[in-house]
């Protein structure tokens, strides 16, 4: 059952103010004018061109992505109507003449869905958006759905007679009006959408509407908008999930909406009524249809409404209150009622940051469900919940429920290990013996060296999560053996997020999103409720710190284990990364958010800094990295930190790992830098000695033989003039270089860039979001692949099979201040690598070209 606690105060302010209501008089409504949006390029927001163009002339806007030579490449624009990002939409008429003029995919077939694309209700950038998208194919016809993410996909509606031809030109009008979606062309029915029950179901948040090309040109002749959103009724929705208290999966029911009407004014008896409406068009009044209908009323005054999932959808409730002599308050807001989109086999998520009930309108008539506690000093007491299926807060007599840890935006549950040995009980029925459960959770502990049951299941069997000094462990009982699976190698400090699963006779730990330990399970096992929050389970200490998105699934797989990980772990970053691309990332180092000063390191890997990385993939630090102001950390939690390279002996040796021994056919490194004075030229030795030039290596992938000659690799280097150089070595000792073409300044921040691109065979350099150079290189692959290189090395080179680093007089290490590296296992688009500047420049102070 997923609750949702709203409480809404009707304060009555005396009856000459009541009559003043009564008296008023009403306009009847405004037909939404519609607007021409001339074709000027200040009217519009050119997201990315797809290393092509968009073009404004006076009689058309031209999208022309770079056309794309190969089957695995892909170029996209993207246009969204500037009006529409300043102040979203969500219901609107949007009429747009408009053509693919051509497809411009060379060599290859080109694709049914190379066309044009409407995105609307479209939030957040490339790498993280939500949006709604319609397209007509040429072949298939029409598919309406949604995407999520870099990449992320879902179909909501296809047509296969509603096909348009490239090369010609409609007249196309979209409507979107609550849950439904039409489109007409050329003045007739073309398509039509209307919410059917879940999954099947639009984004309904307010967003930009855009005009997308994916390796097409598409040309755009003119453009009108018609606001269709009603101004009567409050605006904000409760987001998806988010509004939820507890997440708790039953077939009958999805949402509980729980309303309380008072009379803080008034004398005598208060006569209430309630109408609603479920939004299936366009908003222009409420149904005189009584609240009680679906709901009851208590005598604590107290409005339930459980919705049964046919009821799923946009609701508008309007309350209104009077005394036996007339007159009324009024009060209307909307509800959004839908179950978490994520996963199906979700049995809760209670998130404390959005457990707080949200205000609808401008007047805060909503307050918070828990206890406001002023002073933090474990003084205000739960309330007790009567709901089935809900959180028995009622064990808990002295704990703050609401409190901030001045570091994060976020809320969580505040334990007390002096107070809370009973914990908190979650009342999840039906568990039973199922062969497949998930528990997950962020915490972070104030008792760090104390033994901690956080998560445990007292029945036939107990099933633990717990941790103690530098350890993530999880366990099961089953009154006689224990299974006990281990991260040995844990954090001790900050936010952290684990998983304890139990999947086809396994119990596995998980910490960052990666599998960290697995063991086998008896043949049989049991878990029955209630699950506990920080009990005192034997002889541990019962929890004491803070959790948060304490969630629980019949299944999941390690892929949605990593997603939850990264789609919630900014918000426990001391400093924000911004929106960056995950996909593909094997390797990302934050010294901002590094725990403990020194992370990474064996005792302390920064779970948050190196949060997309294998856990245990920086095992040592080597040269002088002692952690003092000259050499190592300074002021880890400031937006600039940084690791300090001397460039005589600093560097960190990267151990082996196989997401980074796969960076062969496609790579890309990147890095927030501070560089030294350029080395410049060494004339000891002739132009042609590999030991003239004394460039400085960032990050080094290689493989060195016997005699110190570089036989296979790829890097990022800082060349003799300080130039962005990238490079690609797989045919024993013949290098491929590509120079960037900006020397950078020393004692200056700089975001840059290398990738490659097997595929195109091209090597690439970036300063600061823009392309500096490219160069189409000649790479031989062999039995000696990269991916068989001896080490990665971070600051200098590698150590090579004789382990005595080639660079052994210290003259091509780093020198300068590194503050953010990434490597990611395949090559970024331009817009990509823009994208993550942007993310971050003011972070560092930067223009990102």
């Amino acid at each position: 059952m997923s609750i949702l606690i709203v409480l809404v105060s009707l304060i009555l302010t005396g009856c000459g103010g009541i009559t003043a209501i009564l008296g008023s008089s009403k306009s009847p409504a405004k037909t939404p004018p519609t607007k021409v949006i001339s074709l000027d390029a200040a009217n519009y927001v050119v997201a990315y061109d797809g290393e092509g163009s968009v073009t404004f002339g006076s009689s058309e806007i031209t999208l022309a992505p770079k056309p794309a030579t190969a089957a695995n490449q892909t170029h996209a624009a993207l246009v969204f109507i500037k009006e529409t990002v300043d102040t979203p939409v969500q219901d609107f008429e949007l009429t747009v003449d408009l053509a693919t003029s051509q497809q411009l995919r060379q060599n290859t077939a080109a694709n049914d869905w190379e066309v044009f694309w409407l995105f609307f209700g479209y939030k957040g950038n490339i790498t993280d958006k939500a949006t709604n998208y319609y397209i007509s194919k040429p072949s298939t016809g029409s598919e309406l759905g949604l995407a999520h993410g870099e990449l992320g996909q879902k179909f909501l509606g296809t047509d296969s007679a509603s096909k348009t031809a490239v090369g010609g030109r409609h007249k196309f009008k979209f409507v979107r009006k609550g849950t439904s979606f039409s489109v007409y062309r050329d003045d007739q029915l073309f398509y039509s959408y209307t919410d059917g029950t879940f999954p099947a179901a639009l984004y309904t948040s307010k967003g930009a509407l855009g005009f997308y090309s994916e390796d097409a040109e598409v040309k755009i002749y003119s453009v009108q908008l018609k606001r269709l959103d009603s101004g009567t009724v409050a605006s904000e929705v409760l987001p998806l999930l988010t509004s939820n208290t507890l997440e708790s999966r039953s077939p009958q029911s999805v949402s509980t909406l729980n309303t309380t009407v008072t009379n803080s004014s008034q004398t005598g008896n208060l006569f209430w009524s309630c109408n609603y409406k479920k939004i299936t068009g366009e908003v222009t009044g409420l149904a005189n249809t009584d609240c009680l209908s679906v709901g009851t009323i208590g005598s604590d005054g107290v409005f339930s409404w459980v919705p049964s999932l046919d009821q799923i959808g946009t609701w508008i409730f309007n309350f209104e209150a009077s005394e036996k002599r007339g007159g009324f308050g009024n009060k209307a807001f909307q509800v959004q009622v839908r179950p978490d989109w994520t996963s199906s086999s979700q049995l809760f998520l209670f998130d404390p940051e959005f457990s707080i009930s949200k205000t609808l309108d401008a007047t805060n008539i909503l307050t918070t469900r828990a206890p406001a506690s002023a002073d933090n000093n474990k003084t205000a007491n739960w309330p007790a919940l009567t709901t089935a299926d809900s959180i028995d807060l009622s064990g808990l007599s002295e704990v703050t429920p609401w409190r901030n840890d001045g570091v994060s935006l976020k809320n969580a549950l505040h334990f007390d290990a002096l107070h809370d040995d009973q914990g908190l009980p979650l009342s999840v029925a039906n568990l039973g013996t199922t062969q497949d459960l998930r528990l997950s959770y962020w915490f972070k502990r104030d008792n760090a060296d104390s033994k901690t049951a956080v998560l445990a299941n007292h029945a036939n069997g107990t099933l633990q999560s717990r941790h103690w000094i530098g350890v993530i462990s999880s366990s099961y009982t089953d009154g006689g053996s224990e299974v006990v699976c281990d991260d040995p190698n844990a954090a001790n400090g900050g936010w952290m997020f684990v998983t304890t699963q139990v999947t086809a006779g396994k119990l596995k730990t998980f910490v960052s999103g990666r599998e960290v330990c697995s063991q086998n399970l008896p043949a049989t096992y049991n878990f029955s409720s209630p699950l506990r929050l920080a009990p005192r389970v034997q002889t541990f200490f019962p929890f004491a710190g803070q959790m948060s998105e304490i969630a629980g699934y019949t299944q999941s797989t390690p892929t949605e284990i990593f997603h939850d990980f990264t789609a919630t772990a900014e918000r426990y970053r001391p400093v924000k990364v911004g929106a960056i691309t995950s996909s593909d990332l094997v390797l990302h180092w934050d010294a901002a958010n590094a725990d403990r000063g020194m992370a990474p390191s064996a005792s302390a890997p920064g779970w948050l800094g190196w949060f997309d990385l294998a856990p245990k993939a920086l095992t040592k630090i080597m040269g002088g990295f002692d952690g003092n102001a000259s050499s190592g950390f300074v002021t880890p939690t400031a937006a600039t930190a940084h690791m300090q390279f001397d460039g005589v002996d600093d560097y960190i040796q990267v151990t082996s790992q196989a997401d980074l021994a796969a960076l062969g056919p496609a790579w890309t490194i990147e890095a927030w830098l501070q560089p030294g004075a350029a080395l410049g030229v060494d004339n000891n030795f002739p132009p042609n000695d590999v030991r003239h030039d004394l460039f400085k290596t960032i990050f080094e992938k290689a493989q060195y033989d016997n005699g110190n000659k570089l036989s296979h690799g790829l890097g990022l280097r800082l060349g003799k003039n300080n130039t962005v150089d990238a490079f690609y070595v797989n045919n024993y000792g013949s290098t491929d270089t590509v120079y960037g073409g900006i020397s950078l300044n020393a004692n200056q921040w700089y975001h840059v860039a290398v990738s490659f691109d097997k595929a195109t065979s091209t090597l690439k350099s970036y300063v600061n979001g823009a392309l500096e150079s490219s160069k189409v290189v000649n790479i031989k692959q062999d039995s000696n692949n990269v991916a068989q290189s001896d080490g990665d090395v971070i600051g200098g080179m590698s150590d090579g099979f004789v382990g005595i680093p080639f660079d052994v007089d210290g003259r091509r290490r780093f020198n300068g201040k590194l503050a953010v590296l990434r490597v990611y296992q395949k090559s970024l688009a331009d817009s990509a690598l823009k994208a993550h500047c942007l993310a971050q420049k003011d972070r560092y102070g930067v223009t990102c070209d």
